[in-house]
Formats: C-alpha cells, structure tokens, sequence
C-alpha cells in the first residue's frame, strides 16, 4: 500500500547529483594518460590529460569513432604547429613579444578554416588546442622533435580514453519494456513543473535508449512546454487516453472521440448549470479549442490563458454540432461544479462517459471536470503504444483516478505519496513522493535492473 509519509511534504528539496559513470572514466583516463606520459622520457602528462578529458564520450560507439576522428584532428594541428615553430627557428624575432602573439593570431585564421574546409567544425577546439600546444614551451628541443612528443603526449590521452570506454562492463537495459508515468503529482513537483534533478535524469536514460512517455490528462499546449529540452523519442499520451500526441510529427496517431450526438447532451446539461463547455476537436491532424463567452471568474481566468498557448487553434465560437469531440472541460466554483457533475451524470449518456471532477491545482478555490469517451483510457492508450512499438509490457507510476486502469493493467504499478483511494485500494508499492524525484530514480532502478529481464523471459 501506500502509506509511505513524507515529513516535509509538499516542500521542494534540493538533491546533489551522483557522480556520473562518466566522470569517473573520466578520472580513470587522466589517470593512466599521466602515468604513461611521465614515464616518457619527454612526455608532458598535461597534454595527454587534457586529450583525455575532451576525448572521453558518453557513448562507447560514438567514442570509437570520435577518437579516430581527433588521432586526425591532431595530426592536422600538429602539422601547423610545425610550420610556426620551424618560422620561430629561422625568425628569431618571432619568439619574441608582440611578434609571437601576432604570428600564432595569424595561424589561428587558417587553422579554424581547414575545419570548415574539412567539415569537421565540431573539432575546432580540439585542433586549436594541439596546434597552440605545439607552439608553446619548446625549449630547447628541435622543432620536429617536439612537434611529434607533444603529439604523442595528445595520441596517448586519446588511445588511453578509447580504451577505458572499450572495456567498460556495459550495463544490462530493458529496452523491451516501457515506462509510463503520470504526470502532475507523480513525475512533476508540486508546481506542475520537472526539477532540474528529473529532467538531467530523464535525458540521461532517453540518451541510453529507456522507452519513456507520460499519461496525462493535460492537452499537448499545457504538457509539451514542460518537456522543453528533454529529448523523447515517443509519443504522448494525453487528454485522459483520449489521445496520443506524436510531438515530432505534431499528429494524433491514435484517438478515442465523443460522439457527436452526446456532445451536444453535454452541451445542453452545461448551457442549463451556466456552465461553459470549452470542447477540444482534432481536425485536419490539428487540436482546436472551441468556447463561447465565459460566465464565472475561472473562466475569464481560464479564457485568457487557454487562447495565447500553443499547440492549438482557439476558436471563440460553436464548434459545428455534427463534430466529435475528444475531450470536454469544464471549470468553476467547487459547489457549482457538483452540481454540474450531478447534470451530467443523470444524463442517459452518462454510461458511455470517464467523468473526472478534481480540484484545480493552478487556480486555488475553484474546480474542474474532465469528460472523455468511456473507451478512452490511459490503460487501452498504452496497450495500443506497446502494439505500435513492440514492447514487451509496461511499467506504471500514478496516483489520481485516472491512473486506476493503468496501474491496475502494468507488469509492475507504483503509487505516489497522496494518491486518491481507489489507487490505494490497489495496494501497490509506493514510488515516494513527487517532491523527492522519486519517479526518475525508481525507473533509473529498474531500466538497469538483471532481475526484470528474467521475470520477462519467464512470462
């Protein structure tokens, strides 16, 4: 069950970051580039820690390729570097202040160009770096010879960071299974938006190919700005299941409309509790928001806001009666918005309906109800994600009513801190609370976890 509590709940934590896998090859590559270096009669460790650090990539695959690529880069900064020191050799002028400042200024320019000449902008930093490093603390030394060790000192941090990638144990993933969260009271904190703690998690198992959407009862124009900077690959589930949103594609691959003859009941139940209706229609693969003129407070409130978002067309006006609608809202005074629950629900309609009243977490002191087709569901969303996709099952976290059916259908389900008692009587294990990141760290958890795979090969 859920009966995990939280002392300071409510109240947003700031967490340190785990030191990163990355960060420790990292320190292991410096360690061994060093080593090796100074052993070299003369080698400069400098040089092959500095290699080491830029060289060192997240992925192993991409840090193969990435260090060939920069064994070039030096050999390109190592020739232009030779070239200036042979200069300084022949001009002894050049060693000195501002001649040396001006020549190496000079070199930069064509030095930077042979990236862009090469397509290989993306390692302009690294060239520069060799090239100056060349250039600088010579010595004594004949301008060939230290040409090729500080070369050698740069190859060295390379090879050294290519291999500790190389022989990294890799981690065992279920990539086969998908992660689906709620979103508000589960993945988000208490103000409906991702802590930095989430979103640098998230993208760091997207990155490692973890299946990962979320089910809401929010519309793409309030979900998507949340997600800005987080790179899903999948799409959403919003509006309750009535629909998913491909954000890529800016599509509705899949939808579960009202019919057009009990929208107009709904219509009509509103009109006489002088409720508005705003009524959310997808036409031509674009979401439309249809509304008359608001009649209460929350809805001047809410007329404001709704017509500036994006990722729909605000229509003020009657959307046509022969139109389906994908989800249908409803907002006020909690007392006014009982009693146009109970409208609703006397309808002869009503059977055919998912009717969910809640308090609104944004406006204090006012209320909402959302109504979507009976056969829409966060649950038969999923399963038609795992059928597109090819999942083998799905994880679930949630806690308000809408997450029943999903939580109750998932391989495995976990239940937030605060969830409403139809969750609980589910008698799930708990996940934590939202305000802690508790969602991000239980997927991080189980995305890496042997014993899952097993438990799938056994089914």
């Amino acid at each position: 069950m859920c009966t995990e509590r939280d002392e300071n709940m409510g109240e947003a934590k700031r967490y340190i970051p785990p030191v990163g896998m990355r960060i420790v090859k990292t320190a292991i590559a410096v360690g061994l580039s060093v080593f090796l270096s100074g052993v070299r009669p003369d080698g400069m460790a400098i040089y092959s820690a500095i290699a080491a650090v830029i060289c060192m990539q997240q992925s192993d695959a991409h840090s193969v390729k990435t260090g060939i690529a920069r064994i070039v880069n030096t050999l390109i900064a190592g020739g232009f570097g030779l070239v200036v020191l042979l200069l300084m050799q022949e001009f002894e002028v050049l060693r000195e202040e501002p001649f040396h400042a001006i020549l190496l200024a000079c070199f930069v320019v064509p030095v930077i160009y042979i990236t862009v000449v090469l397509k290989r902008t993306d390692s302009t930093g690294m060239i520069c770096i060799v090239f100056l490093a060349i250039t600088f603390n010579q010595g004594n030394m004949p301008p060939l010879e230290f040409m090729y060790n500080r070369m050698l000192d740069t190859i060295i941090g390379i090879l050294v960071s290519l291999l500790v990638n190389g022989l990294w144990v890799k981690r065992k993933r279920n990539t086969d299974v998908l992660f689906v969260t709620s979103f508000d009271g589960t993945l988000a904190a208490g103000d409906g938006k991702l802590t930095n703690f989430t979103r640098v998690n998230l993208n760091r198992l997207l990155e490692k190919k973890a299946a990962i959407t979320i089910a809401t009862n929010r519309t793409p124009s309030t979900l998507v700005p949340q997600l800005a900077g987080i790179s899903f690959s999948l799409p959403f589930i919003v509006m309750n299941g009535a629909a998913v949103f491909d954000a890529s594609k800016r599509t509705y691959p899949y939808q579960v409309p009202i019919p057009a003859d009990t929208v107009q009941l709904l219509v009509n139940a509103c009109a006489g509790e002088k409720a508005q209706c705003y009524r959310y229609a997808i036409e031509h693969n674009e979401l439309h928001v249809y509304c008359v003129e608001p009649v209460n407070a929350y809805e001047e409130k809410h007329h404001e806001v709704v017509r500036r978002r994006e990722h729909h067309s605000y229509v003020h006006g009657v959307q046509p009666e022969d139109a389906d609608c994908l989800f249908l809202f409803f907002g006020g005074e909690p007392g006014h918005i009982e009693k146009l629950e109970q409208a609703i629900r006397a309808l002869p309609c009503a059977q055919q309906l998912n009717i969910v009243r809640r308090d609104n977490m944004y406006h204090e002191g006012f209320a909402n109800i959302e109504v979507t087709n009976r056969l829409a569901s966060k649950e038969t969303a999923v399963q038609w994600m795992m059928e597109r996709y090819g999942f083998v099952d799905y994880i679930a976290f949630g806690q308000g009513q809408a997450d029943v059916k999903l939580l109750a259908g998932a391989k495995r389900g976990y239940c937030m801190e605060g969830s409403v008692p139809e969750v609980r009587a589910l008698h799930l294990p708990p996940a934590g609370s939202n305000s802690r990141d508790s969602v991000v760290k239980k997927i991080s958890t189980l995305f890496y976890d042997g014993r899952l795979m097993e438990e799938e090969k056994a089914d």
